[in-house]
């Protein structure tokens, strides 16, 4: 009975015995200090590989140093770590690089490219036409239309002159040079006249019209003021048609017949041409044709024109 009671708490013992041990075993791998897992951890270091340098310590390998002195054996080696780590300044490199390129391709993509210049104006060698309208008349001292009166059989007479009525053109011309070009124009000068009182021998009233028209060429001389603006001169030569109508004054004196006459004037003008745009202008103007008329007919006179118009240039 005792030995039996004995032998069944020594197998007890020696179970509870075997069955602790294991677990205190594992106890102590489990509350390990954290210290010592982490040497273990870093005991093994990572191994270089020959030519490429350690991105983590930023150093390079011995292979890479040895290296060196060839840019073909490094090329490589320094582009794959840029890719890696990419650092600001490598990023501001490339990007000057980059905008370098970028000039370079627009250079030969289209060269000799500059920011166009507003034309105000066409300076070179150029045809244009234009129009313009305006007032004008005759100065005359009226000396030989007294004398044409006198001749009717009046011996006081009172004469008023009709001298102004609307005149216009028509030109055309070839621009040589900047400076020069020669035009040529057809004048209507429209109609103008005098009305005389006769009140000796008797009293009567006499109206006489005329009419003229004009064809000629001028030497036009340009001067630029500013970009828009350019300043002319010219001298030429008008053939002129003038024509006086009929008059009867009554009274007994002698009628006036109708008469033409055509002359060969000198002509000439000055003026200013505003550009609106390269091919339009805008032409302001003042001329004279010197002696139109007969002396021997109907008198002589100054015909004077102010115009403004407009010409275009192809």
């Amino acid at each position: 009975m005792d030995g039996r009671v004995f032998r069944r708490r020594d197998l007890a013992t020696l179970a509870l015995v075997l069955t602790a041990t294991p677990i205190a075993h594992g106890a102590a791998y489990d509350t390990a200090p954290p210290a010592q897992a982490a040497t273990r951890i870093q005991v093994a270091e990572p191994r270089r590989v020959p030519g490429l340098p350690d991105i983590v310590n930023d150093t390079p390998a011995p292979a890479a140093r040895s290296a060196e002195a060839s840019p073909v054996a490094r090329s490589r080696p320094l582009l794959l770590a840029q890719n890696a780590l990419p650092s600001q300044d490598a990023t501001r490199t490339a990007e000057r690089s980059l905008g370098t390129t970028q000039d370079k391709v627009m250079e030969h993509a289209a060269p000799n490219v500059t920011p166009a210049a507003v034309p105000v104006r066409q300076d070179k060698s150029t045809w244009y036409v234009g129009g313009a309208v305006g007032r004008g008349g005759l100065d005359t001292g009226y000396q030989h239309t007294l004398q044409t009166l006198f001749n009717t059989g009046a011996t006081q007479v009172w004469v008023t002159p009709r001298a102004e009525d609307v005149m216009w053109k028509a030109y055309a011309g070839y621009r040589i040079s900047p400076r020069w070009s020669v035009e040529g124009g057809y004048w209507d000068f429209g109609k103008t006249g005098y009305s005389a009182d006769i009140s000796s021998p008797v009293t009567t009233t006499v109206d006489r019209q005329f009419r003229g028209y004009g064809l000629g060429a001028d030497a036009v001389f340009w001067l630029p003021v500013t970009k828009a603006f350019t300043g002319f001169t010219k001298l030429g030569g008008v053939q002129v048609a003038a024509k006086a109508s009929a008059a009867t004054p009554g009274g007994g004196l002698s009628p006036l017949p109708e008469q033409s006459s055509s002359t060969f004037n000198l002509h000439w003008g000055l003026g200013g041409e505003y550009a609106l745009t390269p091919n339009l202008a805008v032409r302001m103007e003042y001329e004279t044709i010197n002696r139109a008329g007969d002396n021997n007919k109907f008198g002589t006179a100054d015909i004077i024109l102010w115009t403004l118009g407009g010409a275009y240039k192809f």
